[in-house]
């Protein structure tokens, strides 16, 4: 309680040590042993699953070229290929709709988190009198 009085400051995410500042005589605490930790929230860009994109228009491309391949038969083959060329077309509209849904999830957005440092413990002196002049 006696140190919630110091200011807040601003640490960076990105870096891999920050400093913090506890300005003891501003806040006047008691001589005494305490232990502290800093908190805060933070935001970052977050991307839920980006490699699933990657693995999708994998399976869009071969699903298209399978696509593909059925209609050049279609226009060779029996009815049956027709049916073959549905299933086909109907597995491309499937994947690209799984494709559209991973690429909306993958999008990076803002994702509010909150950080708590390792407790620090500070120590704080009785002052030396002041000598008279």
């Amino acid at each position: 309680p006696e140190l919630s009085g110091n200011p807040g400051f601003d640490i960076s995410l990105d870096d891999e040590k920050n400093v913090g500042v506890v300005d003891l005589t501003k806040i006047k605490v008691a001589p005494g042993d305490y232990e502290i930790a800093f908190y805060g929230s933070a935001v970052a860009k977050y991307r839920d699953n980006p490699n699933a994109v990657t693995i999708l228009e994998q399976a869009l491309k071969q699903a298209q070229e399978e696509a593909e391949a059925t209609a050049k038969e279609v226009a060779q083959a029996e009815e049956s290929t027709e049916e073959r060329k549905k299933r086909a077309d109907a597995a491309v509209a499937e994947v690209q709709k799984q494709l559209n849904a991973a690429v909306a999830r993958a999008k990076p957005k803002d994702i509010v988190d909150i950080v708590v440092s390792s407790p620090i413990t500070i120590r704080v002196q009785p002052s030396e009198p002041e000598q008279e002049k």
